[in-house]
């Protein structure tokens, strides 16, 4: 697909606005909205930017993307199609299972969990690290000019104690 394609007039943004969903791989849209023969992930996305000019990847906050992936999706997007991410949990401060982190973090470092299998207080370093390992991953993306904004979903904030709310 190429910019300017009259077929795909309708996918680029107008007046600067670009409207899109949070993911090309929502299971209510595989079921309600894509074609049955579109059943892997890069057809889906194929199909989902030749509708819409951006996407957000929520899977992100779930998982670092990996570099390879970051290629793919600009290889099989049009020019001008936008990627806005979500930021891995880890860099908002949510639990993470250490399954979620990269196989070299988890051998290098012995980390505390809580009750349910999370990291708690990952150290300066191991975050670092995943800022690190996020940014590289982004790479493909932002020096093909296709990189949105970075999204931070934060934690719920922690309630006052109650001395303080009891005062108002």
């Amino acid at each position: 697909m190429r910019s300017g394609d009259p077929n795909t007039e309708h996918v680029h943004s107008r007046n600067g606005l670009r409207v899109g969903t949070c993911s090309w791989t929502d299971k209510t849209m595989i079921k309600a909205w894509y074609p049955r023969e579109m059943n892997t992930s890069e057809a889906r996305l194929r199909y989902y930017a030749s509708h819409f000019p951006t996407v957000e990847v929520d899977s992100s906050f779930y998982a670092l993307p990996s570099e390879r992936n970051s290629h793919l999706w600009v290889e099989r997007t049009p020019p001008g199609f936008i990627f806005h991410f979500k930021a891995f949990g880890m860099m908002t401060r949510h639990g993470i299972r250490p399954q979620q982190l990269p196989r070299s973090l988890r051998e290098e470092h012995d980390f505390q969990l809580d009750r349910y299998g999370r990291v708690v207080q990952p150290s300066q370093r191991v975050r670092e690290k995943i800022f690190s390992y996020f940014q590289e991953a982004l790479d493909p993306v932002r020096s093909a000019g296709r990189l949105g904004v970075i999204l931070l979903q934060f934690p719920p904030p922690t309630s006052p104690p109650m001395s303080r709310t009891a005062a108002t």
